[in-house]
């Protein structure tokens, strides 16, 4: 995991999504965000998605918001919980182990910092 990287300026578009509606409109926000981007990226940025959300509502945790942003070169997704998990100091569930498989080989980089999961996709260059 490296350390959290800020955009450099402004996002040319983001977007905050919460409650219970907020994984339900996570499809159309990322194609309306990503248009112009092959659909092999789209569909890679919607799974990495997807799963940092089920992430943050594995071991007890409770989802509370998403935030999507974008600029000319990368798409950033951070997935915040309501409450820190409590995971066990064992082995990763399969579905976990899947998961961090899935999220190293799309993102280009992610972390997390307290209780929020971040992670990037080079989108160009």
């Amino acid at each position: 995991m490296a350390q959290n990287p800020a955009f450099a300026g402004e996002p040319a578009s983001s977007a905050i999504l919460a409650g219970p509606e907020a994984s339900a409109a996570v499809p159309a926000t990322i194609n309306t965000m990503l248009a112009g981007v092959s659909p092999e990226v789209v569909l890679d940025v919607v799974s990495l998605v997807d799963e940092l959300v089920a992430d943050a509502e594995r071991d007890g945790a409770k989802f509370e918001t998403l935030v999507l942003s974008r600029d000319s070169s990368r798409f950033r997704v951070q997935v915040s919980r309501l409450t820190p998990a409590t995971r066990p100091e064992t082995e990763l569930s399969a579905d976990a182990a899947f998961g961090r498989l899935l999220v190293d080989e799309v993102a280009t980089t992610w972390g997390t910092r307290g209780s929020t999961t971040w992670a990037e996709v080079q989108l160009a260059g």
